[in-house]
């Protein structure tokens, strides 16, 4: 899944086939030139830049100058009391979550068409799972769009989304089925209808 988005992002280069964007062949450009056609992608584990404040990155996501009051209104969208964090520098002083929302706050500053999440519950609560449906919802109807690698039943059930799941099958990559029938569905219904017998025969 990591190396799909990887691979849309110009992250990594295909051995084979072609790479289209909004019908223009992007294979053989760089992260860099992809990001500036609207394709932007967020880490498993984002990046900390030691000496650079909230505010300036947000700065430089959105290629303009902003106020304080802009990227304060960024930051309160990915739930962050904006007043505590616009001026703190994106280090080791930040928990993973944070790091994360903020890191969703550039995504939204910059506007992107094509979003790239790398399983970004791995960093979220469940509770800020669902501020990011409720954000990829709003930017959805603004005409953005998400490829998002997940292990989150939360994301899954995203509405309207084409749910894909590795297949087994040799010779097919991905298979596309309703979210209730992906094994990650089935295997945390289970784990809820019947959580005791679960880990009575998990730990027997």
């Amino acid at each position: 899944k990591s190396t799909l988005a990887k691979l849309v992002a110009g992250i990594i280069k295909p051995t084979s086939g072609r790479i289209y964007f909004d019908g223009e062949d992007v294979t053989d450009l760089g992260v860099t030139e992809r990001a500036k056609l609207g394709i932007s992608y967020a880490f498993q584990q984002p990046v900390r830049f030691k000496g650079i404040r909230v505010f300036d990155l947000l700065q430089l996501a959105s290629g303009r100058k902003l106020t304080v009051g802009e990227a304060c209104e960024y930051l309160s969208r990915v739930g962050m009391c904006a007043r505590d964090y616009v001026n703190r520098e994106v280090n080791a002083s930040l928990s993973g979550g944070e790091l994360k929302r903020i890191e969703i706050a550039t995504i939204l500053a910059r506007g992107t068409k094509l979003s790239l999440f790398d399983e970004p519950e791995a960093a979220l609560s469940p509770t800020n799972q669902l501020v990011l449906v409720r954000l990829m919802h709003q930017l959805a109807r603004k005409n953005s769009q998400f490829i998002i690698c997940t292990h989150s039943p939360v994301l899954l059930c995203f509405p309207g989304a084409d749910v894909y799941e590795l297949s087994t099958t040799p010779g097919e990559a991905f298979l596309q089925l309703p979210f209730e029938q992906t094994q990650l569905f089935r295997l945390y219904q289970g784990i809820l209808r019947a959580p005791q017998k679960v880990m009575r025969e998990l730990l027997k």
